[in-house]
């Protein structure tokens, strides 16, 4: 087979959502605009009972973004949000190419969390090989 075209610049991107008490109350989206662009474009989502979330535990939602402006709104239908008390002990996390850019709880009836992909490093360029060394006369 031919191999797979390269990827568009952008990073690989984990939302973490570690629900409550109460997952059925949680739902979430994520929103996307290119810089400069003005308007959102959905890019992922997950209602309610749809989004498979356990009680206490982590869901990882693992894809890759495109460079640009992300926002990611979670809701909580109940309006308690996911912390403490009688809620349990809920989370959420976002993690760009391995490393956590956002981690919080949130008390209410939601959550927006705004973050950007940006182009991804490239290497330095590797060293000139070292000068051998003089041969002795």
């Amino acid at each position: 087979p031919p191999p797979s075209p390269p990827l568009p610049p952008g990073s690989f991107v984990v939302l973490m959502l570690t629900a409550d008490l109460y997952p059925q109350d949680l739902s979430w989206v994520l929103l996307y605009r290119e810089s400069n662009a003005t308007t959102w474009d959905t890019r992922k989502s997950c209602v309610a009972n749809g989004c498979e979330l356990v009680s206490e535990q982590t869901t990882n939602y693992s894809y890759y973004a495109l460079v640009g402006e992300y926002q990611w709104v979670i809701s909580d239908s109940h309006g308690d949000g996911i912390c403490c008390n009688n809620n349990g002990e809920g989370q959420y996390a976002i993690v760009i190419n391995g490393v956590a850019v956002s981690a919080d709880t949130f008390n209410g009836a939601g959550v927006s969390v705004l973050f950007e992909v940006g182009q991804p490093l490239t290497p330095p360029p590797s060293p000139p090989p070292s000068p051998s060394p003089p041969s002795p006369p």
